[in-house]
């Protein structure tokens, strides 16, 4: 009766009666009705006012009465901080109360949690085992999870074929990231042949099931064409665009703002880009309020649109945001052609005033970038010097050194400080960042001679892959060297991802150095190579 007066069938809508019916019927011991008024506090659906406090007081209710899946709402409230602060550790247990009574979902969420740790120990043996709990249930997210633990072999034997069969199972039923994960593995060969068109058209039912990330892949896979024969369709790469940017997810339309205001694999729109920007700065999608100006300075700007822009610049300034901050500070090319009238000066000072070390390094960052502030090295490493952050000075010290093309000092430099106490007690996360800003063609444009081989040998030990291509290199030394020692660090280097080792290891099949001399398998490198350098432009 409840839902007829919500839903005004057979009786004219009365969300005040529904409620009444509702709490009447939990309070009779009907444990469904708890919690299909909790459900409706919590989502605010069908005219009832959204209110977390009585979410969390009937889903209680329920619990008391029995209700599995009330359980393991309230888990979820404590996860994520929903009326209260987050609390993995009480989440992890009302996950797996639930679980031990019934649910589904229970399982699910509770193998989540003990896959990552979160909550109590990380028990990926545990994981596997409640997320079959969770498949047998019919929970078609875990079918795909579980195929997921096939294919990286979290708690059970890598699998890929096992992997596949379960991502089908899950699009079976309609599971769109499981679409996804299907194109994945076509368009890469993983598991089965590769085929790049059947991998698309994996992306396509994704992408009209709504699902953001297939939409992504869809549009990138029909904005450029592949020498392999796939062919592109940029008409239909910028429809997807514009419907991507019009789903709920801000994150999404950021994406289409900036494929539509790069303007590489689809014409430029920077109306639309500065639409789409608009949407994700007012969600607080981080890092579009930067790109919205530059796209509204690029777009022939008047004045009304100058104004904006200098707005935006400094509400930024004002917060604190160091990009903004540099610019207003140390006006770029794309400011001084807009003709924004900014007071320099003033806001030189207020930078030079600054004490807050975030701040100051994201200062350092913009000059080291360029377009909105000047491009200054030098500048910025005195600022990455006073937030105290020696690892960000260093960082613009060797970007300056690369700015003058002095690339082999830069190496020599960059294996000087990786061998220093300063920089082996930085996290590991940092110094895998810090050596991938250096991890670029640019940085290994020369060959060289013998002489710079430890050069090249310490950077590749450090994990950097253009370093290991360019070690291979000096090892092959144009077939005369050590063939096998050269194909060696070429598949380190491609498997990090270097396009240049892939060539390489297609032009050593070619020519028979170290390998048998085969025209296939030179093509089908050559062909991953162009992939690598795709996959890098986006």
């Amino acid at each position: 009766m409840a839902e007829y007066y919500l839903n005004g069938t057979g009786t004219p809508k009365n969300v005040e009666a529904a409620i009444a019916t509702y709490v009447r019927a939990a309070d009779l011991g009907h444990d469904g009705a708890a919690k299909a008024l909790a459900d409706h506090y919590r989502f605010g659906t069908s005219g009832v006012t959204k209110d977390l406090a009585l979410a969390r007081k009937w889903y209680q209710r329920a619990m008391e009465l029995g209700e599995a899946d009330a359980i393991v709402a309230l888990g979820y409230m404590a996860e994520m901080g929903l009326d209260g602060p987050k609390d993995p550790v009480e989440a992890r247990r009302l996950y797996k109360l639930g679980a031990d009574r019934g649910s589904g979902w229970g399982a699910e969420n509770y193998a989540i949690l003990l896959q990552v740790g979160k909550g109590g120990a990380k028990d990926e043996k545990g994981a596997a085992d409640y997320m079959r709990l969770a498949v047998d249930r019919g929970q078609t997210g875990a079918m795909r999870r579980l195929g997921t633990y096939y294919r990286d072999g979290i708690g059970l034997e890598r699998d890929t074929q096992m992997a596949i069969a379960w991502y089908r199972k899950a699009a079976d039923a309609d599971d769109s990231d499981a679409m996804v994960e299907l194109g994945d593995m076509t368009t890469n060969g993983r598991g089965m042949p590769r085929d790049e068109l059947a991998g698309r058209e994996w992306y396509r039912k994704a992408a009209e099931a709504g699902n953001g990330a297939g939409m992504r892949k869809l549009a990138l896979g029909l904005a450029s064409s592949e020498f392999t024969g796939v062919p592109s369709d940029n008409p239909a790469a910028i429809r997807w665009y514009h419907k991507l940017a019009e789903t709920d997810d801000p994150e999404d339309a950021a994406f289409a703002a900036d494929a539509l205001a790069e303007g590489k694999a689809v014409p430029m729109d920077l109306k639309s880009a500065r639409k789409y920007y608009e949407k994700a700065v007012a969600a607080d999608v981080a890092d579009t309020a930067r790109p919205l100006v530059e796209t509204v300075l690029r777009d022939n700007p008047g004045e009304a649109e100058r104004a904006y822009a200098l707005k935006i610049l400094i509400e930024r300034a004002e917060k604190g945001e160091g990009w903004a901050l540099a610019a207003l500070a140390h006006p770029g090319p794309m400011i001084d052609a807009a003709r924004l009238e900014i007071d320099s000066a003033a806001w030189r000072a207020k930078v030079a005033a600054l004490t807050d070390p975030k701040v100051l390094t994201d200062v350092a960052k913009a000059l080291q970038s360029g377009k909105l502030a000047k491009q200054q090295f030098g500048l910025a490493v005195q600022y990455a010097k006073a937030a105290s952050d020696p690892s960000v000075a260093k960082e613009y010290q060797l970007k300056l050194m690369m700015d003058l093309r002095l690339q082999e000092a830069a190496q020599r430099e960059l294996v000087r400080y990786a061998e220093t106490d300063e920089f082996k007690a930085l996290p590991e996360e940092r110094r895998t960042v810090f050596l991938a800003q250096f991890d670029t063609p640019y940085m290994f444009n020369f060959n060289g001679d013998a002489s710079h081989i430890p050069t090249f040998a310490a950077l590749a030990n450090l994990g950097m892959k253009e370093a290991a291509a360019k070690y291979a290199w000096r090892l092959l030394d144009d077939g005369k060297g050590d063939s096998a020692a050269a194909m060696k660090w070429f598949v380190i280097a491609a498997e990090r991802g270097s396009a240049d080792a892939q060539r390489a290891i297609g032009y050593l099949h070619s020519k028979g150095f170290g390998v048998d001399k085969s025209a296939v398998k030179a093509v089908r490198a050559w062909e991953d190579a162009y992939r690598r350098g795709r996959a890098m432009r986006h």
